[in-house]
């Protein structure tokens, strides 16, 4: 186990996992708030779920993220428990 505030050092994305049952128009409202108000230096993909087959993955031209422990949780409140994850490269 890595502990997030080592984690955070090395990481250089941030990925989050919207399931198809998620992908209404009030949840995306939020979470682009939710992500406009954590703006950072760090890339941002979109995995958008749109079937069962079919995943779409999004990189953001627009957002540079910062990672912190209440982006994660309210993240993970909006659109579910480990949706959220950092990745190196």
């Amino acid at each position: 186990i890595i502990l997030f505030s080592k984690i955070k050092d090395i990481a250089h994305n941030l990925h989050i996992d919207i399931k198809q049952e998620e992908l209404k128009e009030k949840n995306l409202l939020r979470l682009k708030e939710l992500l406009s108000s954590h703006k950072g230096k760090h890339a941002l993909y979109l995995h958008l779920n749109l079937s069962q087959d079919e995943k779409i993955i999004i990189r953001s031209k627009t957002m540079k993220m910062g990672f912190s422990d209440s982006l994660i949780s309210e993240v993970e409140n909006l659109i579910g428990t480990h949706s959220v994850w950092l990745g190196e490269e």
